[in-house]
Order: C-alpha cells, then sequence, then structure tokens
C-alpha cells in the first residue's frame, strides 16, 4: 500500500484520505493517498466515522465539518443541570454568555451541519454517541441550549431539522409577538401559541408560565399578544376577557382557543388538537337583526350556507375588507346595485358584503380583496369577477350573463353615478398585516 502523508489538522482524529490516482486538486485541503480507495473517490476520518466523500462538494462539505470544534470535555455532566443554573442577568449581559448548538454525526449525516449552521452561535461537532445519550439527544441528533431561557432542545438530525434548529434555539419559549418578529417564529417550524394577555401581566408570565410551556417545546413557541379592549378580536377567536390569559392555537388554518391556560394542561391540549379530538372555533359576525330589511345585505360565515339554500334567487356576494381602499371605493356602486336589484328584481337577486375579517370563510378564494363572486339560482354553479374595471355597468353586465334569470339594471342605473364610482384597471388587494392579525394571526 503506497501512501504519501500530509498533515491536515492538528488533530489525528481528522482527516481525509484519496485514491493515489486522482488527480484533482482541493483548494487548501491537505490529504493522505490511499491506493486501496475506489479512484475518484475519498473518505474523511472524523473520530471513528469513515465517510464517504464522491465528489468536490463533498470534499468542501468535509472542509467545513473539521473546523467545528470537538464537544468540551464534561458537557453530559452539564447538561444535567444547565437547564437550573441560577445566574445574574446584568453579569450574563456582561459576560455575552452564549447559545450553543452540538451535531451528534454517524457516518450519513456528517456532511449534513455543512451547510445549515450559524457562525454567530457556538457549534461543536461529535460522533460520541454514548455522550448523546447522556445529553437525552437521539442519535444522530442534535442538542442546543437557550441560556436566556435555560431550556435545551433536543432532535434528531435529518435535512429537515438542520435547518430550523437555529432559529429554534435562538427564538425564545416565550415572547411578544410583533410585524417584525413574524417571520423569525415562521422559521422554526415549529407551532406558534397565542398568548391573548393583559399588559400588566405580561411581565411576570414568562416566568408563572415557563415550566408549562416547557413541557412541549418541541412542539411550539409561545406568542404574547397584549390584549387592549379589543372585544370583538377576542369573541371571533372564542375568547372574552374572563378567560385571559387565553391561548389561540392555530392549526391547519383552524383556530383552537383554550380558555384560562394556568388552569388547563397545554400538553394535553395541543395533542388534543394535533389528534382531531377538539372541534375548532369558527369566527362568524352577528347578523344584524335587520338583515332582511337592508338593501346591501350582510353576509356571514354562519348565514350564507342559508342565502345559497334558497335556490329561487341568484346571490352577488363581495369579500371585502374594512382597511382596503379599493373595497371602500366600490361601496356606493354595490349600494347603488342593491337598492335596483331590491326594488326591481326582489324576488330574483340578492347582493351583499361579507367582512373578511370577521368571518371565517370556506370555499371562496379570498387571498385578496374585493372579491366579488355570483352563485346562481337552481344551480348553485359560481362564477367569479374579472372584468378589467368595477364599474356599475360591468358587475349589471356579470350578473346579466352569468345569472339565471337575464337581469338587466343597465336602465336603471343613473350615468352620474356609475361614471362617479368607476374603478379603472382593476387591482385587488391582499389583506393588510391588520386584517391577518384580526383573522387568522
Amino acid at each position: 500500500m503506497n501512501f504519501v502523508f500530509f498533515i491536515l489538522t492538528c488533530l489525528c482524529e481528522r482527516s481525509v484520505v484519496l485514491n493515489v490516482e486522482d488527480k484533482r486538486q482541493f483548494d487548501n485541503l491537505k490529504v493522505n493517498y490511499d491506493s486501496n480507495i475506489e479512484n475518484g473517490k475519498g473518505q474523511g476520518i472524523l473520530e471513528d466515522l469513515k465517510i464517504d466523500l464522491s465528489n468536490e462538494e463533498d470534499m468542501k462539505k468535509f472542509q467545513t465539518i473539521i473546523s467545528i470544534p470537538d464537544v468540551p470535555e464534561g458537557m453530559g455532566e452539564v447538561s444535567k443541570v444547565i437547564e437550573t443554573f441560577e445566574t445574574d442577568e446584568i453579569e450574563e449581559m456582561k459576560k455575552g454568555e452564549r447559545f450553543f448548538i452540538i451535531f451528534f454525526v454517524d457516518e450519513k449525516t456528517a456532511l449534513l451541519p455543512a451547510d445549515h449552521f450559524d457562525r454567530t452561535m457556538k457549534v461543536f461537532i461529535s460522533s460520541d454517541k454514548n455522550l448523546a445519550k447522556e445529553m437525552n439527544t437521539p442519535y444522530p441528533g442534535i442538542y442546543g441550549f437557550n441560556p436566556r431561557d435555560k431550556v435545551s432542545y433536543q432532535f434528531p438530525l435529518n435535512e429537515e431539522t438542520i435547518k430550523t434548529i437555529v432559529p429554534i434555539v435562538g427564538v425564545d419559549l416565550i415572547g411578544t409577538l410583533s410585524y417584525q418578529n413574524l417571520e423569525l417564529y415562521k422559521a422554526t417550524g415549529l407551532h406558534s401559541i397565542y398568548v391573548f394577555i393583559k399588559p400588566e401581566e405580561m411581565q411576570s408570565f414568562d416566568k408563572n408560565y415557563k415550566s408549562e410551556a416547557s413541557k412541549v417545546k418541541h412542539l411550539a413557541k409561545f406568542c404574547l399578544i397584549s390584549y387592549r379592549g379589543d372585544k370583538d378580536q377576542l369573541s371571533a377567536f372564542g375568547l372574552t376577557e374572563e378567560d385571559l390569559p387565553g391561548i389561540l392555537f392555530i392549526n391547519d388554518g383552524l383556530k383552537y382557543p383554550l380558555k384560562k391556560c394556568f388552569e388547563n394542561n397545554i400538553q394535553s391540549f395541543i395533542q388534543d388538537v394535533l389528534d382531531k379530538k377538539i372541534e375548532p372555533k369558527y369566527a362568524s359576525q352577528d347578523e344584524p337583526v335587520n338583515n332582511d330589511e337592508l338593501n346591501l345585505k350582510i353576509f356571514t360565515r354562519n348565514n350564507i350556507p342559508k342565502f345559497r339554500a334558497d335556490k329561487t334567487k341568484d346571490k352577488l356576494i363581495v369579500f371585502s375588507s374594512p382597511s382596503c381602499n379599493f373595497c371602500i371605493q366600490l361601496r356606493p356602486v354595490l349600494e347603488e346595485l342593491a337598492t335596483i336589484s331590491r326594488t326591481h328584481f326582489d324576488n330574483k337577486i340578492v347582493i351583499g358584503t361579507c367582512d373578511i375579517t370577521m368571518n371565517d370563510i370556506d370555499n371562496f378564494d379570498i387571498s385578496s380583496v374585493p372579491k366579488i363572486y355570483l352563485v346562481k339560482a337552481e344551480t348553485d354553479e359560481v362564477f367569479a369577477f374579472d372584468s378589467k374595471t368595477r364599474s356599475a355597468d360591468s358587475i349589471a353586465e356579470f350578473i346579466k350573463i352569468n345569472g339565471s334569470f337575464n337581469i338587466d339594471m343597465s336602465t336603471y342605473l343613473t350615468q352620474v353615478n356609475n361614471e362617479t364610482n368607476k374603478v379603472g384597471e382593476i387591482k385587488d388587494e391582499k389583506p393588510s398585516d391588520s386584517d391577518k392579525t384580526n383573522r387568522e394571526l
């Protein structure tokens, strides 16, 4: 066997071995050569692991991997008490205490960390299966520690967890929700549990609820939302002031409230939601008592099925939002059309609007607003308005073409009103951030 030895690192446990006939050059990578290895391939040595390196990309990844330091001695014992350390927060700040992550790798997973770790966070690598077991970590797996929370995380090491471990460790278990950090919570890949809480209770909640929240640390992050008297928002989520601090868990787009979270088991609640043992809460605004008397009806989640069940009338349903400028401009047009329809075609069509911030809507695309649909009498077919303008004429024509009764409103439209309320090129607005917060967080 013909060996040519070069020093790769001062640690004999970390080296690269290549076939002696391989003529490729690897930048800044000193290697050993072994004629027994298949030509064109190599093998990385990491502690007791022998990792197959098939191409240039693997070589570069391995070079990154061997730059990660070994786990300091004694970490097994430290991991048993690290979550109970009592420290002075000011002194911690002065010392610059660090977050850290340990990758426990085997031959198949050794290269995974190369592309997915953050240099700003202290990172270690190990192939020690016994140490992983001592630190209650799967093998291969990832151990991460958040010093602010004094909380550790243990996950299997795979293609998914390698992408999310840095935000999981870096984002606190309990934190205040803001538009600035929404993306951080999403990046963790965990569920977001929204906690509605009175402002004066926010500071103490972290301390008082930490042990309960830690029971589901591998499933969720808790996002605090300061309650400032918006009873309608709470009601939309199935909560009242008396239920605070109350929790909202959104799973698969469905809402699940938990009242008085200190009096309930969060672990059981989350598991029951995931197992679909709990019915979700759907928001539906209260229908006005005089809705039947209104020219422009108010459609809600709960009353849309009732209107659709009436197969004797066409239904023009307009989904809108109070903060949408195009919806505001469209309102006078709809009121004019609704007045005409109730005066002259009351037995053939009903026209109304639905506020998406107060109603959870199924079976209609409301990704942008305003959205105009006609539900045809008898067949219940749904037609989407797609004209380039939202004028009274264009909407009236839409009703005439797609409805069941060939209704012609054009002779009743006032020319002044039609021109005044004409909206040029059609534009939709995505629901604003505030609408999203109110409707679905």
